[in-house]
Parts: structure tokens; C-alpha cells; sequence
């Protein structure tokens, strides 16, 4: 048998015994690093075939005595239970390359444990005890595309960035505390947390509530992954903290100004710029219109198609006047942002300039206390405004909720009428158009 540098190869751990010996798998990863792992498997240095690695199955073993009946069926359960391991590599480097991983020694342990050591996966992770010391392997199993999501996808980067920073809370949480073992999880310490949030961190109420959420999530898969039976998470008083909070949009004749607006001196506004209007005449988030290419725009130019890299799912959306103006001016190829953070300083600098001076009234409870600030537009102005300002204003054109939410992905009504942002002021205008609010007086004769 051909010895090739990534295939799976088979040794013995001793080739000198004299007695029994076990059976080592061998194999080189794509990084270089060289896994070993025992098969379990034992015989005897005389009855392998070191050039096959396999057991010898017929003919003369290495002594030069005849191998016998009882031999060849020990041999034939060796190399089946060889060409299983061997099957099982095959699968997870299957896996790797599909799901583009950076799988390292300790995934390939672990997923071979998975299918030939289960009572070792299983001692192993009863040894923990602790939400914070879990959290962490549940982090990094989502980050390394072991754990999937129930679509079966990666977990995105940013979600697993969420995740740590609720990890770091509890982290905290726990060095104060001292109670994140699974058995200490009750109603006493989702309070002490959000107490620990409010006043040593002085979190806002909606960051309490995303970290509630994670907190929840972290102790329901260690209750799946069978770590403890506590069900604390499915308390109807441990619940996720909430509040609105104002956030801005632009309306048309906004869009409209900063459509029109001659950035030509300045080509990294006016790269911004568009990409920022991208955003609005699209709903795509900054993850996805930032990324956009020639292969998204479908149906003769009149349409984008895009998977979502967050949802995973894939949206069309028809492409407006403004928005194709935008990808001529680049010659059809979308172009490429810079960094988040920098992005949402540019637009700030963009804002002043198209005077975006409206007062903004922002109301939120931080560390306990509603606090109020008062804001001009322009410095609320950040890649998300995009994505709102597409919502609102397709509301307010009158297109239904539900085309609508074909394109944002919002899953319920609910949640997407919670997500435009539209004053009572401006509700009131659309309605005045609706027949409702235009019926004649009718006088009784």
C-alpha cells in the first residue's frame, strides 16, 4: 500500500514486542501537525503486514508459520474495525473542507471519540460543573463550526463575539459572587446578575437583556448536552430585560439630499456615501451590502440577489433608480467598505456636512436610571441607519409588511413593526390617506 503524505496510516506502538501490541492510527493533518490516535486494537508483531498495515488475513505470517483459521478471523476483525477508522478520517476531512474549518489535533480527537470513545466524551464533560468554565467550550465549539446552529449552519462571527462578551459578564459575575455552578442557577442569581450588570457595569437595560439571553442559552444547551437538570432556564420570571429606544432613519427627501450631494473632493466620504445608500435602498445589513459583487446582481441587472450572511437565507431585491446610478458610477462591481467602526465615523463627518441638525430625544435606562440626552441626527448616524431607513420608508410608501419582510427577514410582524421607526406625528400623516379618515359627514335629513 502506497504510503501518500495525507493518507491515513496504521502502526504499531511497539514494533518490537514480543507479545501483543496496540494499533496506532497515523495521520498529517493540513496544517502539519501529525495526529496519533489508538485504535484499541492488539496483535502480534509476527501476524501484521507492515507494508499493507493491515492484519495478515492468509499466506505465511513474519515467523514463517501458515496462518491459521483462528488467526484469520482475528485478522479480519482488525482490518474491518481498521477500514472503520479509516471511513470515519474520511468523513471528518469531508466535513473540514465543506465547512472550511481550521480544525486542529483536538477536533479530530474529539470528533473520533465521538464514534469510538463515547464513554470518554462523556467522563470528560461531567467533570464540569460550572456555567463560566461551559460557556467557554460552547464558545469555542461554535467558533471552530463543531457546534452548529439548529439550520445546521456556522454560527456567524458576530454572534460568537456576542457570546463572549456574555461570557466575560459571567466571568465577572463570577469572581464577585462566586455562584455559577449548575446546581446554584435560580431565580436568586438571575437577580444578583442583572444587579451585577446594573450597578458594577452599568449596562443599559437592552445590553442587560442580550446578556440574559445568551445566559439563558448557555444553561439550556448544558441542560441538552446532559450536564445537570437544572431547568431554571425555562422560569417564566428569568426572562430577557427590554425597552424601546429611539433610533433614527432618513426619510426620501434626506436620502434624496445625500444622493445629490458632490462629494467629489473627498473620495473617501463619497465612497462611504454610496456605500451607506446602498444600504438604504437595499435593507441589506453592513455584514452584506459591504460584501456586494458582480454575481449578486441577477435578472438582467434589475434585481439582487444575496444570502444573507447572518440568516443564512437568501433575499431578492429589485434595484431602484438611485441605487443602479450608484452601481454604474463603479462599473457594475459594488464597492468594498472599510471597517465597521470607521464607516460609522465617516457618516458622522457626512451627516454635519449634509446638515442632518434635527434635535433627537434618546431615552434609556442605564445602571437603573432612564436617562435622557438630546442629540443632533447627524450624531446617531451609523451603518444600521441604513437598514432602518430602507424598513420605515417602504412602510410608509405603503408597501405591505409582509414584502417587506421578505427582504429584512424578519420573522414575525411583531418584531419588524417594533423595528421601523416612525413618530406618532408621521402615523398619523398616512393615515389622513386612508379612506377611513376621508369618509363625507353625513347629515340625517
Amino acid at each position: 500500500m502506497a504510503k501518500n503524505k495525507n493518507e491515513v496510516r496504521f502502526n504499531l506502538k511497539d514494533s518490537s514486542a514480543t507479545s501483543e501490541t496496540l494499533i496506532n492510527l497515523v495521520y498529517r493533518l493540513q496544517n502539519g501537525e501529525r495526529l496519533k490516535y489508538t485504535t484499541g486494537e492488539k496483535i502480534k508483531t509476527e501476524h501484521w503486514d507492515n507494508k499493507n498495515m493491515r492484519a495478515l488475513e492468509s499466506g505465511i505470517d513474519n515467523n514463517g508459520n501458515k496462518i491459521n483459521t483462528k488467526q484469520k478471523g482475528i485478522a479480519k476483525s482488525i482490518n474491518l474495525q481498521l477500514g472503520k477508522f479509516n471511513s470515519s478520517i474520511s468523513k471528518i476531512i469531508s466535513y473540514v473542507e465543506r465547512e472550511n474549518l481550521n480544525a486542529n489535533l483536538e477536533f479530530f480527537r474529539k470528533e473520533l471519540d465521538k464514534e469510538f470513545n463515547p464513554e470518554k466524551v462523556t467522563k470528560k464533560s461531567k467533570k464540569e460543573t460550572d456555567l463560566v468554565e461551559y460557556a467557554k467550550r460552547y464558545i469555542d465549539e461554535c467558533k471552530n463550526g463543531i457546534r452548529l446552529s439548529k439550520s445546521n449552519d456556522r454560527y456567524t462571527l458576530g454572534t460568537c463575539k456576542q457570546y463572549e462578551t456574555s461570557y466575560k459578564l459571567l466571568q465577572g459575575f463570577s469572581k464577585v459572587y462566586k455562584r455559577t455552578k449548575f446546581d446554584q442557577l435560580d431565580i436568586d442569581f438571575y437577580k444578583k446578575f442583572i444587579t451585577f450588570l446594573t450597578t458594577k457595569r452599568n449596562y443599559a437595560k437592552n445590553s442587560i437583556g442580550t446578556a440574559i439571553k445568551n445566559t439563558k442559552i448557555f444553561i439550556k444547551e448544558s441542560y441538552n448536552d446532559g450536564l445537570h437538570s437544572n431547568l431554571i432556564f425555562r422560569h417564566p420570571d428569568f426572562k430577557k430585560t427590554s425597552e424601546e429606544v429611539v433610533n433614527i432613519y432618513l426619510n426620501d427627501e434626506e436620502l434624496q439630499t445625500l444622493f445629490d450631494y458632490d462629494f467629489s473632493n473627498n473620495p473617501r466620504l463619497d465612497r462611504t456615501r454610496d456605500l451607506f445608500l446602498i444600504g438604504c435602498y437595499t435593507g441589506l445589513r453592513f455584514s452584506d451590502f459591504s460584501h456586494l459583487t458582480p454575481d449578486n446582481i441577477t435578472h438582467d441587472g434589475r434585481i439582487l440577489t444575496v444570502f444573507t450572511q447572518k440568516t443564512g437565507v437568501q433575499v431578492s431585491i429589485p434595484i431602484n433608480p438611485q441605487l443602479q446610478a450608484i452601481l454604474n458610477k463603479y462599473g457594475g462591481v459594488p464597492p468594498r467598505a472599510i471597517s465597521n467602526q470607521r464607516m460609522n465615523d465617516y457618516l458622522k463627518e457626512i451627516g454635519q456636512l449634509i446638515e442632518l441638525t434635527d434635535s433627537v430625544q434618546i431615552a434609556k435606562t442605564v445602571g437603573g436610571l432612564k436617562v435622557k440626552k438630546t442629540f443632533e441626527k447627524w450624531q446617531k448616524l451609523c451603518t444600521h441607519t441604513a437598514r432602518r431607513s430602507f424598513a420605515t420608508n417602504a412602510y410608509l410608501a405603503g408597501i405591505s409588511t409582509i414584502d417587506i419582510m421578505r427582504i429584512t427577514s424578519h420573522k414575525t410582524e411583531s418584531s419588524f413593526l417594533k423595528y421601523i421607526k416612525i413618530t406618532g406625528e408621521e402615523t398619523a400623516q398616512r393615515l389622513l390617506e386612508h379612506d377611513h379618515f376621508r369618509k363625507p359627514i353625513m347629515r340625517v335629513a
